[in-house]
C-alpha cells in the first residue's frame, strides 16, 4: 500500500528538480522568468525558508528519498499498519505536532507534555509529510549533505543504509532507532525497491 505513494512522491520530486534545474539555468545565462515559473520558484524558497534564488540550498532540500528508507521507518512507527495512530489517522511516521486537535493523543503521553501524533486524512499526505520533514527540520541536515554528495558522486547511488545513520534524532530511543532501521531494511530486503518506477509498475 505504502510502496507506490513513496514512489509517486518521489517522482514528482524529481520533476520539479528538472523543473528547478531549468530555471536555475535561465537564471545563470540572465534569461527572465514567465511570471508564472517565478511565482512557483518564489513558494519552493518560502517552504523551506531559504532566500530567493538560493537555488543550492533548494536542491539540497527538495529531493527523494530512498523507499527502502521510507519503508523500513513506516514499518517501524507504524507497527506494520496496525497501530491506533496507523487505524485511526493515517499516521504511519510518527510525526509530532504541538497544535492541539490536529493528532491523536499518545496513551502513553506523560503529564506536562503536549504532543500529539499528527493525523491525516489520507495516507498520500502523510508520506509527502514524512518526506518534507526530512527535507525540512534542522535535526536532518546530516542525512541532507549526505544524500547530496552522494547524488554529486555519479559513481554512488543512495545508500540507504549510509543514510539511515543519520537518522538519531527521528527517535528518543537514538542509536538503537538507527539500528533498527536497519535491521528492518535488512531482513525484509527493501533495498530491492530503491530502482523501482512508479511509471512502470503501478
Amino acid at each position: 500500500i505504502i510502496l507506490p505513494l513513496i514512489l509517486q512522491a518521489n517522482e514528482e520530486i524529481e520533476n520539479d528538480r528538472t523543473f528547478i534545474l531549468s530555471l536555475q539555468n535561465k537564471n545563470r545565462i540572465g534569461a527572465k522568468l514567465y511570471l508564472t515559473e517565478k511565482i512557483w520558484l518564489l513558494n519552493k524558497f518560502k517552504l523551506y525558508d531559504l532566500e530567493p534564488y538560493d537555488f543550492k540550498g533548494l536542491l539540497n532540500r527538495h529531493n527523494t528519498i530512498p523507499p527502502s528508507l521510507a519503508l523500513a521507518q513506516s514499518i517501524i512507527e507504524s507497527g506494520w499498519g496496525t497501530s491506533r495512530f496507523a487505524k485511526n489517522g493515517n499516521a504511519i511516521f510518527g510525526q509530532w505536532t504541538f497544535k492541539s486537535g490536529t493528532g491523536l493523543v499518545p496513551l502513553n503521553r506523560s503529564p506536562g507534555e503536549q504532543h500529539e501524533i499528527k493525523s491525516f486524512e489520507k495516507l498520500e499526505q502523510s508520506v509527502k509529510q514524512y518526506i518534507f520533514n526530512l527535507n525540512y527540520h534542522s535535526a536532518y541536515k546530516k542525512f541532507r549533505d549526505m544524500r547530496e554528495k552522494m547524488n554529486i558522486n555519479t559513481n554512488l547511488n543512495l545508500n540507504s543504509y549510509s543514510l539511515a545513520e543519520t537518522l538519531h534524532n527521528y527517535s528518543e530511543k537514538r542509536n538503537n532507532y538507527v539500528k533498527l532501521v536497519k535491521s528492518i531494511m535488512a531482513s525484509n530486503n527493501l533495498q530491492r525497491f530503491d530502482n523501482v518506477r512508479f511509471r512502470d509498475y503501478f
